[in-house]
């Protein structure tokens, strides 16, 4: 939750890709769709 609110706070929009269900870690693929011509940074986040 806080880095989505530093993100917002900054004036940026988070974006979350989905979580590959059998590992329960970021989906490559879906990474790759999210990314677009805006997309300042890619903060992954270990929990």
């Amino acid at each position: 939750m806080a880095t989505a609110e530093s993100i917002s706070k900054g004036g940026a929009k988070p974006v979350f890709p989905e979580i590959d269900p059998r590992m329960g870690t970021l989906h490559a693929q879906e990474i790759k769709a999210k990314i677009t011509p805006w997309m300042k940074a890619l903060m992954p986040v270990h929990l």
